[in-house]
């Protein structure tokens, strides 16, 4: 998990919840459903999704 980053670089307090695997697709969907053609799949344990403006979601699918 990472931190939060300030817009001026300087780190924020750490997330106290974990972004979910779909919650994170979701915003990637949400944030280029207008933007261009969408593309994604499954590749053994990751979750991929693309964007035709060159925008890419790489993420491992972990038991939770």
């Amino acid at each position: 998990m990472l931190p939060v980053v300030h817009a001026q670089g300087t780190p924020g307090p750490a997330w106290t919840e974990k972004v979910t695997l779909f919650d994170a697709l979701w915003a990637f969907y949400q944030e280029h459903q207008y933007c261009g053609e969408l593309d994604g799949g499954v590749e053994g344990d990751l979750v991929w999704m693309t964007c035709s403006c060159g925008a890419t979601i790489r993420r491992r699918i972990e038991d939770d």
